[in-house]
């Protein structure tokens, strides 16, 4: 799914297929729905607003192959 965003405080990386992007305080985002697709990793204590159409959160798709491998070997993850 697509998501704009703003880092309020801390940082947060956003991990594409080949690529990771790392944001700090006061950094804007937008992530294009995919393929290939993303995955957020904030640091404890980040605050992040997340803007994401709802009718992009429902169905399949939702997972890239390739973060469901990566999920899997780290025993789950994330749902975003």
């Amino acid at each position: 799914a697509a998501h704009w965003g703003l880092v309020l405080a801390g940082s947060v990386a956003i991990e594409y297929e080949d690529d990771v992007e790392v944001l700090g305080t006061g950094d804007v985002f937008h992530t294009p729905e995919g393929p290939p697709g993303h995955r957020f990793e904030v640091s404890d204590g980040a605050t992040i607003v997340d803007f994401t159409p709802i009718e992009l959160l429902e169905g399949p798709g939702r997972l890239a192959e390739w973060r469901q491998n990566a999920a899997a070997g780290l025993g789950g993850g994330s749902s975003r």
